[in-house]
């Protein structure tokens, strides 16, 4: 059986593609690299410094219900939890609190504009 080597990317639906970009980069440093477009369909790719490519699908179709994205989640320096806290609500998006199931590491979640739950852990 193969075995993945890492995530790839996640795939998510959007109302708004540039208020979207606006969050990613500014609350989390993503980069975004380029547009393309598919069935009609505008989708804009971000990466971080390290790891998986987030795909925003900027939609107005409707989505189905099935299939559910529970959360996604990003890694930011030990230091930065406030930080991130401030520039989640300053571009949108709601601090939800910190998650107690972890004491060796600290993790948050936050919800995007587009209703969307993130994960985030201090650390490395």
């Amino acid at each position: 059986m193969p075995t993945a080597k890492r995530l790839n990317h996640v795939h998510i639906v959007v109302a708004d593609g540039e208020r979207a970009i606006r969050f990613y980069t500014s609350v989390f440093g993503l980069t975004h690299d380029y547009d393309d477009q598919e069935d009609g369909e505008t989708l804009h790719f971000l990466h971080p410094t390290d790891g998986a490519t987030l795909t925003l699908n900027e939609s107005t179709r409707d989505q189905p219900a099935a299939g559910d994205l529970r959360h996604f989640g990003f890694v930011v320096p030990e230091d930065a939890l406030d930080e991130t806290i401030a520039a989640v609500q300053e571009h949108g998006g709601e601090f939800l609190g910190y998650a107690e199931w972890d004491e060796e590491r600290r993790h948050i979640y936050v919800r995007d504009p587009d209703g969307y739950t993130v994960e985030v852990r201090a650390g490395d």
